[in-house]
This record gives structure tokens, C-alpha cells and sequence, in this order.
């Protein structure tokens, strides 16, 4: 028995729906085309941190106090405070707290900062602060970047950090402090 022959323009339809159907396919799966997979973020952060130390005899007395925007987390304060006998090496008290900043405040040109918080206390109490801290020396600037290349990828991250020292003024008079900013930066993109 005699079948005919498909003609030129049936086999070219018939290879078209499967092309089409073939391409479909691939794109419902992911795999269609090879386009690069990349994460880009960027943060800035402000911070202020200060301590003050005052010696009596054997009686050391450290206080200290750090503040940040939190770049993505949210701003944040840390406070400790530690009495410690330098003769006899014993702890006589340890207090810590944590806060979230009522008022937390960096001038652009790192010139003074602001911060106001309500600490709760590792000892159950709580503790007020409102300290004033303003700049006593030029900034300094800190830059960093590195990179890396493989075949199938490229990173690159970056870091701005600019600093002032400075003292605080309020609850605490802290003697030694530092006014920050910085400026991160991560790239990457991954040829897939």
C-alpha cells in the first residue's frame, strides 16, 4: 500500500509546534534561557560609643556606653557597668542593659550625636540616660574594597567609615568616645 510523503510545508508546520512546544517547556522549567542570578545591598550606619574609667585606690570603676542606627536591624543601645577591686582581682558588681533609643540623633558632619534611651537592667532595675556627645578632633576616614572573579561569578564589597573622638555630657560624662558613620556596599552576580 502507497502512503504519501508529507509535504515541505506540513513537516515545517509540524517542526515549528514542536519548537514551540519544546521552548515552552524550557521556560516553564527555568532553564529557557541563562540570564545572571545577583544580589546587591547597600547600608549605612551612624554610631556612638564613649567610657569612662575612674580609679579610688584599689576601686576601678568602668562605665561604658554604644549606640547604632543598625543599618538594617534598627537602632539599638548597649550600657555596662563594672566596679572591680585591682588589688584583690575581685568583681564587685556587674550591670548591663540594653535599650531602643527614644532619641538617637548623628550630625552629618559627625560634629555631635544624641542619644536618649531607657535601659532595663540585668539587675531588674531600670536606667534613664540622656548624654550629649560632642566632637573633639578632625575626621579621620577609613576606606576598604575588595573584589573576587571566578569564571562563573563576581563580588565586590566596599566599606566608608568616617570617625571623630568626642566626649559625652548628661547622665554618664563619658571621657572617651567616638562619632561614626559608614558605608557598606556588597555586589555579586553569578552566571548561571
Amino acid at each position: 500500500m502507497y502512503a504519501p510523503r508529507p509535504t515541505r510545508s506540513i513537516l515545517r508546520a509540524l517542526l515549528m509546534v514542536l519548537g514551540a512546544v519544546l521552548a515552552l517547556a524550557l521556560a516553564a522549567s527555568g532553564t529557557a534561557t541563562a540570564k545572571p542570578a545577583g544580589y546587591h545591598n547597600r547600608v549605612s550606619e551612624a554610631t556612638v560609643s564613649g567610657s569612662t574609667t575612674v580609679v579610688d585606690g584599689c576601686i576601678a570603676t568602668y562605665t561604658s556606653l554604644y549606640a547604632s542606627s543598625g543599618g538594617t536591624s534598627g537602632a539599638y543601645a548597649y550600657y555596662n557597668h563594672e566596679v572591680y577591686d585591682q588589688c584583690s582581682f575581685v568583681e564587685i558588681s556587674y550591670v548591663y542593659g540594653s535599650a531602643t533609643p527614644t532619641t538617637f540623633t548623628v550630625a552629618g558632619n559627625l560634629s555631635s550625636a544624641r542619644l536618649v534611651a531607657d535601659f532595663l537592667l540585668s539587675d531588674g532595675t531600670t536606667m534613664a540616660v540622656d548624654e550629649t556627645f560632642t566632637a573633639t578632633s578632625p575626621t579621620t576616614t577609613q576606606r576598604y574594597s575588595q573584589s573576587f572573579r571566578t569564571p562563573d561569578s563576581f563580588s565586590k564589597y566596599s566599606f566608608v567609615g568616617q570617625s571623630r573622638s568626642a566626649v559625652g555630657i548628661g547622665t554618664l560624662s563619658l571621657t572617651q568616645g567616638t562619632i561614626g558613620m559608614s558605608k557598606t556596599g556588597e555586589f555579586s552576580i553569578e552566571h548561571l
